[in-house]
């Protein structure tokens, strides 16, 4: 029953790592549903922390093999650390069969596989200034996309714009008023001159404030060339080396999320184990 046992708990956790990262190949950030195929990962933390809820498990040096993906790059040659590394932390810093138990088990692996993925990212940028360059340039154009639709979606700069149009407006009409007043007190003006007068009052400040607008929708802000020098600066030459705690805070960062789905996985597993 216990050799039974030790081939089910070596083959479960080879077809969820092997699974997980063959699946991590479809992902694609711009079809959001893709990223569903990283449930894999939680899932495989839950069986790990049920398999390993009293001791070490021999069973999640399995996911060693999934380094044979490398080959394919991108997102799934990243995916390689938490799948085996992060796996091997988790059963190894596992105990208990309580739901906080698994929840935390997550917590260091998190931790120190986000260390990993920032360090190698930075070693392989710095040994290839080429690859640092053609990611920085490309995080650069993202970013500035994203932060120019969020401002534009949120309306900012046109509370802004109407904001400024507001006050010159306001400025328009008291210097207009002011001047006006000024005319009056020194002078004693004729008819037709008063008459004016009175017409520049009304037609002044709003001639003033088109005039203003026009400007405004002519001087279009492009947001996005102007973000992207300011992040290429912060991420280019020696100051790359920040990805390593940036990607070690977004990972982490993940760890309530990925902690409780491996919680309720581990509390599933348990409950059909007994």
């Amino acid at each position: 029953m216990g050799l039974e046992t030790d081939y089910i708990e070596y083959g479960v956790q080879l077809s969820l790592a092997v699974l997980g990262i063959s699946a991590s190949y479809l992902i694609d950030f711009s079809t959001p549903s893709t990223l569903l195929t990283l449930l894999f990962l939680p899932v495989l933390y839950g069986y790990t922390a049920y398999i390993s809820r009293e001791s070490f498990n021999k069973a999640t040096l399995t996911t060693l093999i999934t380094p044979i993906f490398g080959v394919v790059g991108g997102i799934t040659a990243l995916l390689i650390i938490p799948y085996s590394i992060g796996n091997i932390l988790v059963s190894m810093l596992s105990g208990g069969d309580q739901f906080k138990d698994f929840y935390g088990s997550t917590s260091i692996p998190l931790l120190i596989t986000g260390l990993i993925i920032g360090t190698s990212i930075f070693a392989y940028g710095a040994a290839n200034p080429e690859f640092k360059q053609d990611k920085v340039d490309s995080a650069a154009t993202e970013i500035s996309k994203i932060t120019e639709e969020t401002i534009e979606r949120t309306g900012m700069l046109e509370n802004q714009k109407n904001t400024q149009l507001q006050s010159i407006n306001r400025t328009a009409k008291a210097a207009t008023e002011l001047t006006i007043q000024k005319v009056y007190n020194k002078t004693n003006p004729q008819r037709e001159t008063a008459e004016s007068l009175e017409e520049a009052r009304t037609e002044v400040p709003e001639i003033i404030y088109q005039q203003t607008q026009k400007q405004f929708n002519q001087k279009q802000v492009d947001l996005s060339n102007r973000i992207k020098p300011i992040f290429k600066d912060m991420f280019g030459g020696q100051k790359f080396f920040i990805i390593i705690p940036l990607i070690t805070g977004l990972t982490y960062s993940l760890q309530p999320l990925i902690g409780i789905l491996t919680g309720i996985f581990s509390k599933i597993f348990l409950k059909f184990g007994e």
